[in-house]
């Protein structure tokens, strides 16, 4: 029943807000996820089936810290939390350990603070969970490392290899030189992360710190994917301009945030300067990637707007109306047929299973979003005149509804995803084995004649 106004980082929830349509396939971590359909009809499905993914890992996210939280701070636990608490208490930095404390600066509480932060859950487990249940917790996050990694080593490398490359030297490798490139852009990367966490220490909480340095690249990157391929005017200086600035300043607000003392005494001769790092040091990570993602698309819209005038062709891009390819033109027909949930994004391609699942994606999060507004209405009017609003009880009551769902979903989640699963391997493998190969199909992509530049935008023009 706490206030909203109590809140200190409420832009914290614009930030996620944000990221749900700014930063939509920007994060290119899962870049091998994001290219793997078959067609894009398939993509929309798998966006929304990696939906229920994440409702399944609220019961991680959510329950084990409300657990960790009502264990540390009921009185009902008081005398059996006590060992936990004192553990807790005595996490702190290996490069503070026998330093007096009186001697601790601002930044050194920081990272004490970072720290226990983290270790509060992952100690917690250890103390309530039986052996065994606490291995099967273990092997599952294990799991999860592995994956994340792997999908971070494939995505980064690539992209390294296919974004950075290729694209300066200009003309594609032979495929097997293509292949060992990959290989070894992935084991630097695999390199780089092993050297970078034995030496980097968290000044701030995981979740600000992963809000932050993702703005590395989609705080530009939303606005070069937005602004490219739903604005005719958008240019590629526009987007390196987003895409440097929101890497720049993305990299001072690490060091900011690691180093701040020692930052605010490199700039204490400027006022302006020291003012600034002052205000970046009383906000958290996620504050400052939100300031920085309106940053770089003010700069996107005004360095397009600042710019030449010639109107990119994006019908040529997409392969929309001359530019389709020859499966795409028979659709073309029913362009002008189609129903309003069709124009929406409900095309003929989805069969019945589709609309199904697309329909409770939907519905799962409309009805508690219902459940929501019904609650701050009643609240609202409960509560006016002075009245006491909505009590704990029921309160309790409401929560211990969602809980159950939310592990009756999970439940129905994991068995779902599992049949599917294993039909789909098996549908994939067999896919594999009658696909012919192409070479020639390595990412490679050639820019156009002048002539055909020239023409293209004449035709444009003359539109």
């Amino acid at each position: 029943r706490a206030s909203i106004t109590s809140i200190t980082s409420f832009p914290l929830v614009h930030h996620m807000r944000t990221m749900t349509f700014y930063g939509v396939l920007g994060w290119q971590g899962t870049a091998g996820y994001n290219s793997c359909a078959i067609n894009a009809h398939e993509t929309k499905m798998a966006g929304m089936l990696g939906s229920w993914r994440f409702k399944v890992l609220m019961i991680v996210i959510l329950l084990i810290p409300i657990c960790m939280r009502t264990y540390l701070t009921h009185k009902d636990f008081a005398a059996d939390s006590a060992g936990l608490r004192q553990k807790i208490a005595s996490v702190q930095p290996d490069y503070l350990v026998g330093v007096d404390e009186a001697q601790y600066n601002e930044q050194d509480h920081k990272r004490i603070d970072a720290l226990r932060s983290q270790a509060r859950v992952p100690l917690f487990l250890s103390y309530a969970f039986p052996k065994v249940m606490l291995g099967l917790v273990c092997a599952a996050m294990l799991g999860a490392f592995i994956s994340t990694h792997d999908s971070y080593l494939h995505s980064w490398g690539s992209m390294f290899v296919q974004d950075v490359i290729l694209p300066l030297r200009g003309r594609p490798f032979d495929p097997k030189m293509h292949i060992w490139l990959l290989r070894a852009s992935i084991f630097l990367v695999a390199v780089f992360i092993f050297c970078f966490s034995l030496y980097f220490q968290h000044a701030t909480r995981i979740v600000h710190y992963a809000n932050l340095t993702a703005s590395l690249f989609v705080s530009g990157a939303g606005s070069a994917i937005i602004g490219g391929l739903y604005w005719k005017r958008g240019t590629t200086t526009a987007a390196w301009t987003a895409m440097v600035t929101g890497m720049a300043l993305t990299l001072t607000g690490i060091l900011i945030t690691q180093e701040g003392e020692r930052v605010l005494g490199w700039v204490e001769w400027s006022w302006v300067l020291a003012s600034i790092v002052t205000f970046l040091r009383g906000i958290n990570g996620t504050v400052m990637s939100f300031y920085i993602m309106l940053i770089t698309i003010m700069l996107y819209v005004s360095v397009s707007l600042l710019g030449p005038t010639r109107i990119f062709n994006l019908n040529r891009m997409l392969h929309r109306n001359e530019y389709a390819a020859e499966e795409d033109i028979a659709a073309r027909q029913f362009e002008k047929k189609r129903t309003l949930l069709e124009k929406f994004g409900w095309t003929k391609e989805f069969t019945r299973r589709d609309k199904f699942v697309a329909l409770i994606t939907i519905a799962w999060p409309m009805v508690w979003f219902s459940v929501w507004v019904v609650a701050i209405v009643t609240q609202f009017i409960l509560s006016w005149g002075g009245g006491g609003g909505i009590s704990n009880e029921t309160w309790l009551a409401f929560w211990r509804v969602w809980t159950w769902s939310l592990v009756l979903g999970s439940f129905i989640v994991t068995v779902w995803f599992v049949l599917g699963g294993l039909f789909d391997v098996r549908f994939l493998f067999k896919m594999l084995s009658q696909k012919q190969l192409d070479i020639h199909d390595d990412g490679f992509v050639p820019k156009p004649n002048e002539e055909e530049v020239s023409e293209e935008v004449s035709q444009v023009d003359a539109h």
